[in-house]
C-alpha cells in the first residue's frame, strides 16, 4: 500500500463528568423521613402505597451510587411493626387486615 492509498481517520473522545451520590438507607422510615433523607441526599423521592405505614422498599439500593437528581422509589406499607399498625391495635381491637 503506497502513501496516496493510505486514509488518516480522525476519533474525538468527549469525557463528562457527572456529580454523584450514594442512596441513603431508608428502610423502615416514615414517608415524611425518607423523603426528606432522599432529598437531603441530592436525589428525588418517587413514593407510592399508603399514606403512613413505614417503607418496605427502596431502589436503588442504599449504598448504590447515582448521579446528583436520580430517583429513589420507595414504597410504603403499613406492617407490624409500623406505627400505623401499633395504633390500630391498640384502638378497638387488633385488625388483622392492616
Amino acid at each position: 500500500m503506497t502513501d496516496a492509498n493510505r486514509q488518516s481517520s480522525t476519533v474525538q473522545f468527549t469525557w463528562h463528568t457527572y456529580a454523584t451520590r450514594f442512596v441513603p438507607d431508608v428502610m423502615g422510615f416514615s414517608r415524611a423521613a425518607a423523603v426528606q433523607t432522599i432529598e437531603q441526599a441530592g436525589l428525588v423521592a418517587a413514593v407510592t402505597g399508603k399514606s403512613v405505614g413505614v417503607v418496605t422498599f427502596q431502589s436503588p439500593l442504599a449504598g448504590d451510587e447515582v448521579a446528583q437528581g436520580s430517583t429513589v422509589r420507595v414504597i410504603i406499607k403499613v406492617t407490624a411493626t409500623s406505627p400505623a399498625r401499633r395504633a390500630t391495635q391498640r384502638g378497638t381491637g387488633w385488625n388483622a387486615c392492616g
